[in-house]
């Protein structure tokens, strides 16, 4: 019995050692943006029942669960130890839904589709850049839509938003330059949404 003994500490501080090396558990952050924000909604209703969101399109580059950081020319890195709380398509396209719901005083909806005659303002969204440095900036290029389903509207232009705002920080203040990025993206939408339930499709900017 004595000879085992003899290993138990030894044992022991090897477990406890493997303990401290096991890798922590991630954080995970949100594009979405806090309930109850204050939000201001644009000067006038729309026609309009609803706004149908469809789903959003990324790059493939960052199209992962953890958040990716540009180290320098051509090189990226993934933060194991900072991910998103679900897929990046789904978090842009829910963080533009509340805010665009916010700003026209209507509902969003983004898996319940709308039935053919509804009075639905519908949007697409293709996200051409989201990226996370290089330096504290977070940056986010897309090309968007917002169609009216009233018959007879003209046509809808195709619209470029290319957005930037500092991230002087950690990775917490790197989500809020982008939650920052896709308001900015939303109010360009709800404009757009406005002018198109017109009858008068057109870019904001």
């Amino acid at each position: 019995m004595m000879p085992r003994l003899r290993f138990l500490p030894a044992l022991a501080t090897l477990a406890l050692l493997g303990a401290c090396a096991a890798p922590s558990a991630p954080d995970y952050y949100t594009l979405v943006p806090q309930a109850g924000a204050a939000v201001e909604p644009l000067a006038g209703r729309p026609r309009a029942a609803l706004v149908d969101i469809a789903p959003v399109t990324v790059p493939a580059q960052v199209d992962m669960p953890q958040l990716v950081v540009r180290t320098g020319q051509g090189e990226v890195t993934p933060l194991n130890g900072a991910r998103w709380v679900g897929p990046l398509a789904d978090e842009i396209r829910a963080a533009l839904a509340a805010r665009v719901s916010a700003r026209l005083g209507l509902p969003a909806v983004q898996g319940l589709r709308p039935d053919a005659g509804s009075q639905a303002l519908r949007v697409q969204v293709e996200v051409q850049r989201f990226d996370s440095g290089p330096g504290p900036e977070a940056a986010l290029d897309a090309v968007w839509r917002v169609r009216a389903a009233a018959p007879g509207t003209p046509s809808a232009p195709v619209c470029h938003s290319r957005l930037r705002a500092p991230a002087v920080g950690g990775t917490a203040e790197l989500v809020d330059a982008h939650q920052r990025n896709l308001a900015a993206l939303g109010d360009a939408i709800a404009a757009a949404a406005l002018a198109a339930d017109a009858g008068r499709p057109a870019c904001p900017y």
